[in-house]
């Protein structure tokens, strides 16, 4: 039979040029088509990456068959860029290893770990990987995904919790493993290397040591979106979902919100450690590591819902989120009561254990100081506000008024009678250093003049009057009625407390 297309055309039997014809067809499409193949290893920066291991060759009976005995050249006569993957091809049976660049420019940049599948193509002789293979039912995880598991057959796994019980109680345990294909000799992707390996980076190290796991296992929960989401998806329980709104508040464990939103406009959720209030099902793989029992049938339904306890949350809403419309969320504000979290304008709500600004100084740069400015915008001048915390550790709070500590509805200490000078609900005014400071130095000046009149008094017969004692208590509380005038000068105009 030709093996020429062009020879085959102008001779040959009809059947044998059909042939050539629809080999040079699909070798075609192989081509251009995108492949499946497995990642090996990321090199994530090449100043850094020791590429005199690609000159090791893995099977030295198959040396001249071998294409990573040319890896190092062809490596080395580019600049390849940083997240390049070195990849074996999944179709067939070798240890070929190859390296493809990253599909897409640095502005994305997908998760692929080592042992996980990779989409890819060639063009101009470049092989260029587009992002991680998804799996199916038992094998997509969005930590780690062991595309491989999809070959096993049904009776290589538990179908559910009972006959996993079952199989461990007979083999002790029965984890998840990282089969290559589905274990017959021509249904594996490798000859002679072990996913084991891979994923444990001794690949290429014939002694096994100096394991190097580069990646974190975990037991990430499921998200279920709905059909307008944008979901972004980290591999170790990170998100940001562009949608709608979807917190919920409630003990009730079958509840799931994946079916239904709240009648709310677009908001944008970022959320790291999802999952606290139902727990996701793990399982221990045969590594040693916990991962997401993805074949259990004891998950909820609401496994992976956001709910307002998951660890750390911002939320951009259009308004305030029904699920932070709480009783417990109402505050006590001086004079009435209030709930501030319950609003019909736009909210930026963050939830987390601890909250914390940073404004840092700088060093190397002695003209940078930092600051954290807390402003509100009001529509005349005295109705703005502000809290300001400035260079030289001052801290400035500005407003019409300003009120610290408890209202009296909240437990806060007041005085029983209402004073006209009295603050909101009772509330004291603050006092004023400098003019306190004046009162007291004329009251201690107007005692000081009592007692140097009294030192004037001479001795008189028992019973007379003392004309100096009588001047002197007479002039001392004419100034104490003057004195308790003042008093009120002390008060603040806008600072007001317990």
């Amino acid at each position: 039979m030709p093996t020429d297309y062009s020879s085959a055309a102008h001779g040959g039997t009809l059947s044998g040029r059909v042939d050539i014809l629809e080999n040079k067809m699909q070798e075609m499409f192989f081509r251009t088509s995108f492949r499946r193949g497995v990642c090996i290893e990321i090199i994530q920066d090449p100043k850094t990456y020791d590429l005199s291991k690609l000159t090791k060759i893995l099977d030295e009976d198959d040396r001249e068959n071998k294409s990573d005995s040319n890896l190092f050249e062809k490596i080395s006569r580019i600049s390849i860029p940083r997240n390049t993957v070195l990849y074996t091809e999944s179709e067939i049976t070798n240890d070929d290893i190859k390296f493809a660049v990253p599909f897409f420019p640095d502005h994305i940049m997908f998760p692929i770990k080592p042992g996980e599948s990779i989409w890819y193509f060639e063009l101009d002789g470049m092989a260029y990987w587009i992002c991680r293979a998804s799996g199916d039912g038992i094998s997509e995880d969005v930590n780690y995904t062991h595309f491989d598991r999809k070959f096993l057959q049904s009776d290589q796994i538990p179908q559910n919790a009972a006959e996993l019980s079952d199989k461990q109680s007979q083999d002790e345990k029965s984890p998840p493993g990282f089969n290559d294909g589905n274990e017959d000799s021509g249904g594996k992707s490798f000859k002679n290397l072990k996913y084991n390996d891979i994923i444990k980076g001794i690949w290429n190290n014939p002694s096994k040591d100096q394991e190097i796991i580069k990646f974190r296992f975990e037991p990430v929960p499921i998200y279920k979106k709905l059909p307008g989401d944008l979901v972004l998806q980290g591999s170790n329980n990170s998100m940001i979902v562009l949608g709608t709104e979807r917190l919920v508040d409630t003990d009730e464990s079958d509840l799931s919100t994946s079916e239904y939103a709240y009648e709310n406009s677009g908001i944008i959720d970022i959320v790291v450690g999802r999952g606290t209030k139902v727990q996701t099902i793990s399982i221990e793989n045969e590594l040693g590591y916990l991962e997401r029992d993805k074949i259990s049938d004891e998950q909820l339904p609401n496994e992976g819902d956001p709910h307002i306890s998951d660890l750390s949350r911002i939320m951009l809403s259009p308004i305030q989120p029904l699920a932070l419309q709480l009783d417990k969320d109402r505050f006590f504000i001086f004079g009435e009561e209030k709930n501030l979290l319950s609003t019909d304008s736009a909210n930026v709500n963050i939830i987390s254990d601890h909250i914390k600004l940073y404004s840092r100084y700088s060093d190397e740069n002695e003209g940078m100081q930092g600051t954290i400015q807390i402003i509100r915008q009001g529509k005349e001048s005295n109705q703005g506000s502000s809290i300001i915390l400035g260079p030289d550790g001052i801290i400035q709070m500005s407003g019409e008024k300003i009120l610290i500590g408890k209202s009296k509805k909240d437990g806060g200490v007041f005085p029983k009678d209402e004073l006209e000078e009295l603050g909101p609900d009772n509330s004291q005014p603050y006092i004023l250093y400098f003019e306190l400071k004046n009162l007291m130095e004329k009251l201690i000046a107007d005692l000081d003049d009592f007692c140097g009149t009294l030192e004037t008094h001479v001795s008189v017969p028992a019973g007379a009057t003392i004309p100096q004692i009588l001047s002197a208590c007479a002039t001392l509380k004419s100034a104490l009625s003057s004195r308790k005038e003042e008093i009120p000068t002390i008060a603040s105009k806008r600072i007001f407390g317990e």
